[in-house]
Formats: C-alpha cells, structure tokens, sequence
C-alpha cells in the first residue's frame, strides 16, 4: 500500500493534476501524471460503518488506507470530499472499513 509521504507527494507536486470527476458513471478523484498522460482513477468509494455495517457516504467522499501507521497503531489514509473538494491525510482507528489500493514498485 502507499506510504502517507507518497499520498502527500501527490498534492504537493506541479507534476500530476488532480481533478474530482466521474469516470464509466462513478464520482472520483484522478491523479494524471503531467509528463506520461498516465492516470490514476480512485472511486468515491466511501467506507464501511463499524457500527452497523452499513456502506456510508458512496460517491460522496474516497477513504483510502496508507501502509503508515502512528505511534498508537492508528493508521493514515488519503480522504477527498467530492462536496467539499478537499483532498488530505489524516489518522484513523483501523476497524474502519476504508479501501485499500495496492501499488507496485
């Protein structure tokens, strides 16, 4: 899984562009390398409630887990808000049920 440092490398580089759209019909957010054209798509897949199960916040916000975790164990993830437009890391209890996205090396 991505590091924090590389989900945070992303916002800060005049390298890629970031842009909240809709892509086959799901709402996301994707991430093109300037240079290559390459592109990144990842759906607003929401999360998965640890209180009752339920799928929360579909097309409306991407939770995506890093491989970095704090000194308590918490671990950080990638959130964008399609409402709001807001792309950042933050720390969250594990048991929530948030996307992973694997990368290659």
């Amino acid at each position: 899984m991505p590091t924090v440092n590389e989900f945070q490398s992303l916002f800060g580089s005049d390298k890629v562009n970031l842009e909240l759209t809709t892509v086959n019909g799901r709402v996301g957010l994707r991430i093109t390398d300037k240079a290559s054209n390459n592109s990144l798509f990842l759906p607003a897949a929401g999360y998965r409630s640890n209180r009752d199960g339920k799928h929360e916040e579909l097309n409306k916000m991407g939770w995506y887990w890093s491989g970095t975790s704090d000194y308590e164990g918490n671990a950080y993830c990638l959130r964008f808000g399609i409402y709001d437009g807001n792309i950042s890391t933050i720390i969250r209890r594990r048991e929530l049920g948030y996307t992973i996205r694997c990368v290659a090396e």
